[in-house]
């Protein structure tokens, strides 16, 4: 019977090393995915190298990170209750060379996110 399910296994630390590679691989892994927020271009190519060198055909995902939203730090928290309103701006005060969010306001930096919210 052919298995339709595919195995991703996820690539750190904890199995680098060629022979990890392929327990993981003997294992019925389909995919090995690598987390390109860790790690080194170096590191990665090392990774592909020894899952390559496997008899056992294997893909490889790459998983790149996405855009990071930050938000300045809040003065103090504040719940978001259901119902609950707060207001989202790019203006900000500072305290201390810090960009504060002040209570029921939250700071996001970037003008072209608040466009489209």
């Amino acid at each position: 019977m052919t298995r339709k399910t595919k195995i991703i296994a996820t690539v750190g630390p904890s199995i680098h090393s060629k022979e990890a590679i392929n327990e993981i691989i003997d294992a019925g892994a389909n995919v090995l995915r690598l987390n390109f927020s860790h790690g080194s271009n170096d590191e990665y190519k090392q990774i592909v190298d020894w899952a390559r060198s496997s008899n056992k055909k294997i893909a490889i995902m790459q998983d790149i990170q996405g855009p990071k939203i930050r938000t300045g730090h809040l003065g103090q928290s504040f719940d978001l209750s259901q119902g609950a309103e707060i207001e989202i701006s790019n203006k900000f005060s500072i305290i201390c060379s810090i960009l504060i969010s002040m209570p029921n306001i939250l700071y996001l930096p970037d003008p072209l996110l608040l466009k489209f919210i």
